[in-house]
């Protein structure tokens, strides 16, 4: 989090877990009621928010097929993104990822992002902003 944000008081409230390929950041977060979140970091300091509620929505959430679930828009099907971004869909939907992720964990994979996260939801923006204001005075 320090290469990140500048400093590194909030280790705490944090678990770095993984990176898109554009060096975004997925990261646990301990919101101030003590649940747990999957989080967004974009790389270059903006897309900051809350993924999943769980885990395993988060993996449902991968599952999906999106490019980059960071950048995705989640109100479309992945095959909806790719062709908006002139991707190949086959390049984006892992099936064998999909069925895994289904069978493990008894969950069904949804059509679009938006029913599993809320891009709308301000919540960790406004809780990171305001420990940059903290901690980089």
């Amino acid at each position: 989090m320090k290469y990140w944000l500048g400093f590194d008081d909030l280790s705490d409230r944090f678990g770095v877990f993984g990176s898109s390929p554009d060096g975004s950041l997925y990261s646990i977060w301990l919101d101030d009621d003590h649940n747990q979140k999957i989080v967004h970091l974009g790389s270059e300091g903006g897309e900051l928010y809350i993924l999943s509620n769980t885990f395993v929505d988060f993996l449902r959430l991968l599952a999906i097929g999106y490019d980059e679930i960071g950048f995705a828009d989640m109100s479309k099907t992945a095959e909806e993104w790719s062709a908006a971004i002139d991707m190949d869909i086959d390049e984006c939907i892992n099936i064998n990822f999909r069925n895994w992720v289904k069978q493990k964990f008894n969950v069904d994979i949804p059509s679009k992002g938006e029913e599993i996260t809320n891009i709308g939801d301000d919540t960790f923006s406004k809780w990171i902003e305001s420990k940059i204001d903290k901690y980089s005075s």
